[in-house]
């Protein structure tokens, strides 16, 4: 059908009146001064190759152009220009970042790289905590540091508040004292699940009845909640700058229990008991049960529970970074708490080890970038399949690399259970001479000054290993359903 016949057909449908130009009558009209044919050819083919190399610019600024990931706020998002298209995504992040951003004014803290197991040189399990600082004395003063160097004056007043009311209030002190610490913190990275029924058993649950509030924070407005507590300082460019949401994930439930206090947990916990169950009847560290402990002791200001109690597995480290672990998907903590400070104060000084690797990395793969460039692609030499090679190698590593596949730390060790278990084993050490070998084999809740310890069944009913009970147990708080929440 020609553009005249279609025409008709529309003027008698009505889609057209006959006052409006039809699009044929348009395009009929000639220009009184229109341009030779020859000169319009030429002109059509300049602007066609002007076109095509526009369009081929902007396929490479597309692909060259990075965005970092862990950056929550447009405006805090950074743009990197790659040097070529082929860049892996990762490999940009740091390169705008100085190791000293997140550290001065701290004092030195003695870190560890993570050991990587060997058939044939077992790892020393000892080997694996760093317990910095083990005297009392240090601890409080790393701790004080962080406070007055880190943390805006307001929080700075709110700590030495909190540390002053500390041993005089008791009871009312406690993890679960009555006031606006008493909120149950859950993280995610949009509102999908919040009906579901993990989520409902601690924003319906026993936990309500008990004068629990329940708190949900998506990714907006988590970022929103770091802008109002933090803004301007090292805590609110960390969060900006992380370069995966698992990392920002683990950092603000630490955040949250150290400025807030009360209960986190993942979206993927059920509650099973209500909080005032949690630790009742809990032995006494060097001491016999004592059904009175909370009022010869006061309430616990802080739970935490074990994840995993190898045993004597020699071949642990292959499975586990370490031998006995604290999960951190359910915890609880009063406001300020050294041990959510600490674990604070370990990330600020793990990122300047993943700054100063991913800027190497960074150099040691453009490197080889420019070199490949200076090689001829056809016929390959042996020197540029050896340099491709060795290109493809570094590009399957980056940042968030765990040790054993040559990255710096990996989650585990940058923000997550490490972490926490660490500045949990350090605070029971410097504080009360505790060791992790000490809750080896621990069956009950244990009661450490003024931390409460669950067994693996606490927190990790039916998980089938390190001897937990199962989800109908007298010892279950909380069930795990691995979902995998902490990755949004």
């Amino acid at each position: 059908m020609g553009t005249m016949d279609l025409e008709k057909q529309m003027l008698g449908s009505g889609l057209i009146t006959p006052n409006l130009q039809p699009a044929s009558r348009l395009l009929k009209r000639r220009s009184p001064h229109r341009m030779p044919r020859g000169v319009r050819l030429a002109l059509r083919r300049i602007a066609t190759a002007v076109f095509c190399f526009c369009l081929g610019v902007i396929g490479w600024s597309w692909h060259a152009i990075e965005v970092i990931p862990g950056a929550r706020d447009p405006e805090q998002s950074q743009l990197l220009i790659a040097p070529s298209p082929s860049l892996p995504r990762l490999l940009s992040w740091g390169q705008n970042l100085s190791s000293t951003d997140f550290t001065s004014g701290l004092s030195p803290f003695p870190l560890r790289r993570p050991l990587v197991a060997s058939g044939s040189a077992p790892v020393h399990p000892d080997s694996v905590y760093n317990l910095h600082p083990i005297n009392h004395s240090a601890y409080v003063d790393a701790i004080d540091e962080f406070v007055s160097v880190v943390l805006p004056p307001r929080l700075q007043l709110e700590y030495q508040t909190a540390t002053a009311m500390d041993g005089i209030l008791g009871p009312a002190h406690g993890w679960d004292a009555v006031g606006e610490g008493r909120v149950i913190w859950q993280k995610g990275k949009d509102e999908v699940g919040v009906n579901g029924t993990d989520m409902r058993s601690w924003s319906e649950g026993s936990a309500m009845s008990e004068g629990w509030e329940w708190r949900f924070l998506s990714d907006d407005t988590a970022t929103a909640w770091i802008k109002q507590n933090l803004s301007g300082t090292r805590l609110e460019k960390l969060w900006s700058n992380l370069p995966s949401g698992i990392l920002n994930a683990d950092l603000i439930r630490y955040l949250l229990l150290a400025l807030c206090g009360g209960i986190y947990s993942d979206t993927d916990t059920l509650l099973l008991k209500p909080p005032s169950r949690w630790g009742a009847g809990a032995d006494l560290w060097r001491g016999e049960r004592d059904r009175e402990v909370d009022r010869v002791l006061g309430r616990a200001r802080a739970v935490v529970g074990i994840e995993a109690d190898v045993g004597d597995r020699e071949d642990w480290a292959e499975w586990w970074p370490r031998p006995l672990q604290i999960l951190q998907w359910t915890m609880a903590m009063a406001p300020y708490h050294p041990i959510a400070l600490s674990a604070v104060l370990r990330i600020l000084h793990n990122t300047p080890t993943a700054i100063t690797f991913a800027q190497g990395h960074y150099n040691n793969y453009t490197s080889l970038l420019t070199q490949l460039s200076s090689l001829p692609r056809s016929p390959p030499s042996d020197l540029r399949i050896e340099l491709e090679a060795q290109l493809a190698h570094l590009g399957e590593i980056n940042v968030l690399s765990e040790p054993r596949h040559g990255g710096p730390l990996g989650v585990i060790n940058w923000t997550g259970p490490s972490v926490f278990t660490d500045a949990v084993l350090s605070y029971l050490f410097a504080r009360y001479g505790m060791t992790w070998r000490d809750l080896r084999g621990l069956e009950r809740p244990l009661r450490v000054g003024d931390v409460l310890v669950l067994p693996v069944t606490g927190f990790s009913p039916g998980v089938g290993n390190f001897r937990a009970g199962d989800v109908w147990s007298s010892e279950a708080m909380v069930q795990l359903h691995f979902k995998g929440s902490w990755k949004t």
